[in-house]
């Protein structure tokens, strides 16, 4: 295995990292709700690091990162990363633009034929 070290901040489940990533990295899944929660230790030993929603990723915590060669938003924008201290910090961030795409129409239409078919009005009944 590499010594390569991919974290994620604000996620639980790693089966689909570890799939992807056995043999090429270690992956760990660190679970915190905010950044008080994280470990100097982790941060310090992360190649790339990942996160969702939950952690707004700043100056204060881009200077935790001593080893990192990237950050990976996992979703659409970059609504949590403060961009300019990650381009100060010289750490190029990467998101997921067709992130939940399909799944977002597919919603909104079944939502537009709920109401359409009253569908919606006996479901709130229950």
């Amino acid at each position: 295995m590499s010594d390569l070290l991919y974290i994620c901040l604000d996620a639980t489940d790693a089966s689909v990292e570890n799939e992807v990533l056995a043999g090429h990295c270690e992956v760990r899944m660190l679970g915190a709700t905010s950044a008080a929660e994280l470990k100097d230790s982790d941060l310090a030993a992360a190649d790339v690091v990942a996160v969702w929603h939950t952690i707004w990723l700043d100056e204060a915590l881009f200077a935790r990162l001593k080893k990192c060669r990237a950050i990976i938003r996992m979703g659409v924008g970059y609504d949590n990363v403060d961009t300019h201290a990650a381009a100060r910090a010289k750490l190029p961030v990467c998101n997921i633009p067709d992130y939940g795409t399909e799944e977002v129409a597919d919603h909104a239409l079944a939502l537009i034929l709920g109401l359409y078919r009253g569908v919606l009005g006996g479901a709130a009944k229950l």
